[in-house]
């Protein structure tokens, strides 16, 4: 089946116009274990296939989208981060916000790895790009930004990469987008400073923290909101901020989520 599948791939790179292809290659890909793929589908092969992104039809996009998803799967996260950053950094850029996930999707799963993590962790020029996402305008798109910067901001040295390089001015660059944009932010910050007292360290020396803290004393639509969120129940992830001295994490890390997913 690993055979066809790569005799498909052949094909197409020889079309103009393959949808019925694709149509096929998607069943083939979809019945058979991922297991099973491995690396038979990278290489030449696969940028055929994401070639085809830059295309306008919508029909062809979601087909190349659903593919893409199912052999990256297959792939390792060093593979990944070794061979694909390119395709995947022009993939935040697109207009398409499903190709804006699928590349999210993927970033996720290398930042998640140990072995591959530094690949993503090195390279500014992806880090702006997942950052910028988080100004955009669906919030699933913003939603897997935060969570592939929430993952990074995990180790010491991803803290570096975001708080200690030019990437700080752009994550405080793209809170200026709108209110909205700016509580999408405020969540990811409260995400990393529960983490430990260290990265609550981080969000504190780069100012966000006293802003957050700001905006729920000062006379804002969020303090008007809070009363109405809290009557809502939530089951949201359990904010250990208030241990390190600022219990209003715990209460803002709900509020910004929902302020910016209801405005």
């Amino acid at each position: 089946m690993a055979a066809s599948i790569e005799s498909l791939l052949l094909e197409i790179s020889n079309l103009e116009e393959p949808i019925e292809e694709l149509q096929t290659l998607k069943t083939a890909l979809f019945s058979i274990p991922l297991s099973a793929l491995g690396d038979s589908v990278s290489g030449p092969r696969l940028a055929v296939i994401f070639s085809l992104l830059n295309g306008n039809d919508r029909e062809l996009i979601e087909l190349c989208v659903e593919i893409l998803g199912r052999i990256l799967l297959a792939l390792s996260p060093v593979h990944l981060a070794q061979n694909c950053r390119m395709e995947l950094q022009a993939g935040l850029k697109h207009p398409d916000d499903t190709v804006k996930i699928l590349s999210l999707t993927q970033i996720g799963r290398i930042v998640e790895n140990h072995e591959a993590v530094t690949e993503i962790q090195n390279n500014q020029d992806i880090l702006r790009e997942v950052i910028h996402c988080i100004a955009g305008e669906k919030i699933s798109v913003a939603k897997e930004a935060i969570g592939v910067l929430a993952t990074l901001s995990q180790s010491k040295a991803g803290l570096n990469a975001i708080f200690r390089s030019d990437l700080l001015k752009d994550l405080k660059d793209v809170m200026a987008a709108s209110d909205i944009v700016r509580y999408r932010v405020y969540e990811l910050i409260v995400d990393i400073s529960s983490v430990s007292p260290v990265s609550l360290g981080y969000c504190v020396s780069s100012s966000f923290i006293s802003q957050l803290l700001d905006e729920l004393t000062g006379d804002d639509v969020l303090v008007r909101i809070i009363p109405v969120c809290d009557a809502v129940p939530s089951e949201g992830p359990k904010i250990t901020g208030i241990q390190y001295g600022f219990p209003a994490l715990t209460l803002m890390h709900r509020e910004c989520s929902r302020f910016s997913e209801s405005l």
